[in-house]
């Protein structure tokens, strides 16, 4: 009978043993799998964001409407009060036309629909590829009898807007009350 009690609690030994490495090797298995599930949520939540990017740029949208936006942006940005995009023509690369504009009294800018290159400051930003900047137009004779004098602006920046082809042209921003435009509003 005492060899049988030793038998017993060898096997009961060994069960034990049995269950503990099997319960180990569970609870791995169980970590594994969490661990799988959050790669997966990971994955999951990139896909979601190269979807979501993706569904935006597929988004058809005309180019005025991205001018205006982009403008309207800039010129909030700034605190100004407007502003107006002109782009080269593809026929005449000499020759910029309106083609958005944003802000209070854009009724003044009827004047400005085209811009020659080197004219005034928009087209010699232009020319320049070089953003110029006027805190003072009244003093300014290079805005003498152009539509932001006449229209009373009293400061105006103008930045090219230039990819590696050159200039497509001008981003334009104006202030209603005398402003010192800072390397930061250039930026």
């Amino acid at each position: 009978p005492l060899l049988w009690v030793f038998v017993l609690l060898g096997v009961a030994a060994l069960l034990l043993l049995v269950l503990r490495r099997l319960d180990a090797a569970h609870r791995d298995a169980a970590e594994r799998l969490e661990e799988q599930g959050r790669e997966l949520a990971r994955q999951a939540a990139r896909l979601k964001a190269i979807h979501e990017v993706a569904a935006a740029l597929s988004r058809v949208v005309e180019l005025p409407e991205l001018l205006g936006e982009g403008l309207e942006r800039a010129v909030r940005a700034l605190g100004l009060e407007g502003g107006q995009i002109h782009l080269k023509t593809r026929d005449q690369d000499q020759v910029m036309r309106l083609s958005a504009m944003f802000g209070k009294d854009t009724h003044f800018w009827d004047g400005e629909q085209t811009i020659e290159v080197g004219d005034c400051i928009c087209g010699q930003a232009a020319a320049d590829g070089a953003p110029v900047v006027v805190d003072d137009v009244a003093r300014d004779p290079r805005l003498a009898g152009r539509a932001c004098a006449a229209g009373g602006v009293p400061s105006i920046a103008s930045v090219p807007l230039q990819t590696q082809g050159g200039t497509l042209g001008v981003l334009t921003v104006r202030s209603c009350d005398p402003h010192n435009f800072v390397i930061q509003d250039i930026e």
